[in-house]
């Protein structure tokens, strides 16, 4: 109540206990949950399910290479240790070091002394196991979601462009 017009106000004094203002809103929402008939809800969401199921295997049989790159991008971002590690080894970053007659050997020897926290020794830790492979995984997984980000924009951006004519 207010005490100048011994009205009650409609907005809550910053002193109101929690309760008095979450208490109602638990029950209303409560009383929407308990309502939902959830054996509907169980059928439906099997069924939407199984429609895209469906749906993604024919987008699979109709493109191929689109899905080894989206199952491939799926992988580098869950577990970049599968590309990262054989792809250092490629190079020539090893856990013993740095492999004679490598890329990784040439790039070396054109550094000369390798300084602390450049890329090369960044690399070199990730494949000796060290705290590089969080920089070199992380970078993976970025490089990864941005490039597959941008295909989905770029694909999005078709598909609205094709509705417009």
């Amino acid at each position: 109540m207010s005490e100048a017009s011994g009205k009650k106000s409609n907005h809550l004094d910053p002193f109101t206990p929690a309760a008095v203002v979450t208490v109602p809103a638990a029950k209303a929402l409560h009383q929407a949950i308990s309502s939902i008939n959830w054996a509907d809800k169980q059928d439906q969401a099997k069924e939407y399910v199984q429609q895209c199921g469906k749906a993604a295997i024919e987008y699979a049989k109709e493109h191929p290479y689109q899905t080894a790159v989206i199952i491939g991008s799926g992988v580098i971002v869950v577990c970049p240790g599968l590309v990262t590690g054989p792809a250092l080894q490629i190079i020539g970053l090893t856990s013993e070091g740095v492999r004679r007659a490598s890329l990784a050997s040439m790039i070396q020897s054109g550094i000369g002394n390798v300084p602390a926290g450049s890329l090369f020794a960044i690399g070199q830790s990730a494949a000796a196991g060290g705290a590089g492979v969080t920089y070199v995984n992380g970078l993976a997984q970025a490089a990864t979601s941005l490039s597959s980000g941008s295909n989905v924009i770029k694909r999005c951006s078709k598909t609205e462009a094709r509705a417009k004519l």
